[in-house]
């Protein structure tokens, strides 16, 4: 059946949608972040979020280690995205009030959804650019970073531990979280950071 937009969708509606903390998704701007117009677009022209009153920031970001969350409203994507736009519940993944949107997802609404988003309070992404991490402490990991990352094998941390502290690698809290892995989802910053992700 094709999707059909939900009218009551509209106005002052708070919807949250995932910022990854990825090189070329968030600037970093006198330490501040700013979602770039990447985390706007898709090639299908469908963009998830999460409809704020149906659920709670830890929620939506369970399982997105690093991730950041910004909040817009139903009416702003509407504003933005103009008659082309379609906004509906998402039937397949219907927790969390998870809905799609769907549109002309492209360029100009895409760098126009930047200028309204804002950040929802203390969830910042990640800033990795920052991180204290020593180029040779990938080389002799990124084989194994590499395959953790295509399998989604997180319980395979303790492994990628291994491999940095043999590289030489005594930052404590990149070695705590690898040696101590908490449930991973959909990736893991460590990870991301020696596949420069």
């Amino acid at each position: 059946m094709p999707l059909q937009d939900d009218p009551q969708i509209c106005g002052d509606l708070l919807l949250y949608r995932r910022i990854p903390h990825t090189l070329g998704d968030v600037e970093w701007i006198e330490d501040k972040p700013r979602p770039t117009s990447r985390n706007f677009k898709d090639k299908n022209d469908q963009l998830s979020g999460n409809i704020a009153s149906e659920t709670t920031p830890a929620a939506v970001l369970s399982g997105h280690e690093g991730f950041g969350l910004v909040q817009f409203t139903a009416g702003q994507a509407r504003q933005i995205l103009g008659d082309s736009i379609l906004i509906c519940r998402d039937e397949i993944e219907p927790a969390n009030g998870h809905v799609l949107i769907c549109g002309n997802v492209k360029n100009g609404p895409a760098k126009r959804f930047t200028k309204v988003v804002q950040w929802v309070h203390s969830h910042w992404p990640m800033n990795l650019e920052t991180f204290p991490f020593l180029s040779h402490w990938a080389t002799g990991t990124l084989a194994v970073a590499q395959s953790i990352y295509d399998a989604r094998e997180f319980a395979r941390l303790p492994e990628l531990a291994a491999a940095l502290r043999a590289c030489g690698c005594t930052n404590l809290e990149v070695l705590a979280h690898c040696e101590h892995p908490q449930p991973h989802s959909h990736n893991c910053w460590v990870v991301d950071l020696i596949l420069q992700k």
